[in-house]
């Protein structure tokens, strides 16, 4: 039997302040065109909405996500339960990182073991 041990290194994110989807839209933001996580929380409630990943986070999340210019499964569900104008009360923040499959997996892992459950608009 051969034995391989993996270990992944520390990895550190700095968040972004949140913001909301409207001001995204309303300030032309434009966010990084790197890779990274970002996660979308409802400012009433205060809680975790899903947590995601891109390899381009100002396509995935300001293009995709908010715009919807291109095809995000997300989006069709936050429509469902925030109608426009832009997911009124939505806010969304990110970090950079070069592994974010790695840490997409952990964030959820750290919200189903302090919740018991994935946020309410995460599928898997």
């Amino acid at each position: 039997m051969d034995i391989q041990v993996i270990e992944i290194e520390k990895i550190i994110l700095e968040w972004s302040p949140w913001y909301s989807f409207q001001s995204i839209i309303d300030l032309d933001l434009r966010l990084p065109v790197h890779s990274g996580v970002y996660e979308v929380s409802c400012s009433e409630q205060n809680c975790r909405l899903t947590i995601g990943k891109g390899n381009n986070l100002d396509r995935r999340i300001r293009k995709s996500l908010i715009l919807g210019q291109y095809s995000h499964s997300t989006r069709k569900r936050l429509l469902l339960f925030y109608p426009p104008p832009i997911f009124n009360g939505l806010l969304v923040r990110w970090a950079l990182t070069t592994r974010p499959l790695c840490v997409e997996e952990e964030l959820k892992k750290i919200h189903f073991d302090t919740h018991g459950s994935l946020p309410t608009h995460t599928v898997r």
